[in-house]
């Protein structure tokens, strides 16, 4: 069996330890910042601040060392992708594995058609209701003109996409930081090749103020995926006040988006792992140390 801390689940737990260490700092922040926001907001931070104390804390893997396979099999997790780096994680790795999944099974269905990452966005704003108000409108443009596209025999570009899979990523712009600047980045199926001029004209129509597009064709469509939900990591590392102000605004918004060919996948739970029945494995249990700011190995257990 060898190093019970070798290779990529040493790299893996490493990359967990990082991400519960800002978790750390953000229920900090909630501590020193709570009476900050509007009592009615405060109510919501308050459950939030008990889930980040208690998320994983502890984590137990199994490691099935016949097919040297890990899994995270027990912990307690907030859920909370928009404060807590550590279920960001989760979900951006269970999301990658559904979403790809099913991308698979459609491109076997419809070999003619062409992957390629679309990226759209919107004019930043100071306030983040109102402008992924903004996008969210457009989207929904969007996936009509999709929808209605045979029925009316659209000319429109983006009628040309068969299946769309995406995520909103959210963040502050570069160039104007105390705006926010959220775009929606997708991996999409094209039955023809997009007119990128009358793509970012037809934007512009659907968001009144934004043409900023961009479309490239996919060689492998995995990294395609896997770019569109790491996006979903981008809020983890915002400074706290900020990811705070995600968190009020855009708890149970749709950010991940599946029309055309790909509408029906379900987003995953960033949630455990699913043991494997009959097969040997070692237990491995895990301690976040706060002095240390990372996780300890601290038993471990063949189980037969």
């Amino acid at each position: 069996m060898g190093d019970l801390m070798e290779g990529a689940h040493r790299a893996r737990v490493q990359r967990f330890g990082g991400a519960r260490t800002r978790a750390v700092s953000n229920k900090g922040f909630l501590e020193a910042n709570m009476t900050q926001y509007d009592r009615n907001y405060q109510g919501r931070l308050k459950k939030a601040w008990y889930g980040l104390r208690n998320c994983a804390n502890w984590l137990e893997f199994h490691h099935y060392y016949t097919i040297d396979q890990y899994r995270l099999v027990n912990a307690i997790l907030c859920k909370n992708r928009w404060l807590c780096p550590f279920c960001a994680l989760r979900w951006s790795d269970h999301a990658l594995a559904a979403y790809y999944a099913k991308h698979k099974v459609v491109q076997a269905q419809h070999p003619h058609l062409i992957p390629a990452l679309l990226t759209l966005t919107v004019k930043p704003d100071p306030y983040l209701a109102r402008v992924y108000g903004r996008l969210e409108d457009a989207l929904r443009k969007v996936t009509y003109t999709m929808r209605q596209a045979k029925k009316r025999k659209d000319k429109s570009e983006f009628a040309k996409i068969k299946g769309m899979l995406g995520n909103v990523e959210v963040k502050k712009s570069s160039r104007q930081p105390d705006k926010w600047f959220p775009h929606f980045h997708a991996v999409v199926l094209l039955e023809d090749y997009i007119d990128k001029p009358a793509l970012d004209k037809e934007w512009l129509q659907k968001t009144g103020n934004s043409w900023i597009t961009g479309i490239q064709e996919l060689d492998d469509p995995f990294n395609g995926f896997m770019e569109v939900m790491t996006y979903s990591l981008k809020s983890s590392t915002m400074p706290p006040r900020d990811q705070v102000e995600a968190f009020l605004t855009l708890r149970g918004k749709q950010t991940v988006r599946a029309s055309g060919l790909y509408h029906g996948v379900k987003e995953p739970d960033p949630g455990l792992d699913t043991p494997l029945e009959e097969l040997p494995y070692v237990k491995l249990l895990y301690r976040y140390s706060f002095e240390a700011q990372g996780y300890n190995l601290e038993d471990h257990e063949v189980v037969s």
